[in-house]
């Protein structure tokens, strides 16, 4: 699958209560977790890009050609919530997801992803390192809304809620460990220097 047929989902919504602060709004370099995220996509070619949960207005995003911010359907849902409303306003039919607070992420990890996704018959195809599944890192279809919309229409739910029904496939993570790691607390942000980009 080329990346121009695949949307890039960046779940940029909650509370952020653990970093106490918009982790969307940190800084990395010039620009944000978001804005390092979105030039990303844009510098690989994603023939859409979606930011879920993050509405306010920061630099280049409301005005940047094929950006869209995606307000939560349902509120209070966690990450299905915001992944059930941007595939409700996808155009493509697969979509990268991944959080905001990885922006190491590299290209060729999430190249490896959508390449593995068009050869095979799941409806999702997952990170994983080890034995580890990262369930926020991989490629989702994103015709599958009736599914998540049961699981959530009441209540939170855990994404692995949403792989028992859909099932999926895993692509083992064969770039450094670090090119996922979550940026979570103020400690851990602090050891992210500017210019550290894999």
């Amino acid at each position: 699958m080329d990346v121009h047929n695949c949307a890039f989902l960046i779940l940029a919504g909650g509370r952020s209560s653990r970093m106490g602060r918009c982790k969307a709004e940190l800084p990395i370099g010039e620009t944000t977790f978001l804005g390092f995220m979105v030039d990303k996509a844009k510098d690989m070619g994603f023939g859409e890009i979606l930011v879920s949960g993050y509405t306010a207005c920061i630099p280049g995003l409301r005005s940047n050609p094929g950006v869209k911010s995606i307000p939560d359907v349902l509120t209070e849902r966690g990450p299905l919530g915001g992944m059930y409303a941007c595939f409700k306003e996808a155009d493509m039919k697969a979509c990268f997801v991944i959080s905001v607070d990885v922006p190491l992420i590299a290209k060729e990890t999430v190249q490896r992803l959508v390449e593995a996704h068009e050869c095979t018959s799941q409806k999702a195809t997952l990170l994983k390192h080890k034995e580890r599944l990262e369930p926020l890192i991989g490629v989702y279809n994103t015709k599958n809304t009736d599914i998540l919309y049961d699981i959530i229409k009441e209540r939170p739910a855990s994404v692995f809620s949403y792989f028992d029904k859909i099932g999926f496939r895993t692509v083992e993570l064969q770039e450094p460990l670090d090119t996922i790691r979550n940026f979570n607390t103020p400690q851990e942000y602090s050891t992210l220097k500017d210019g550290l980009i894999f």
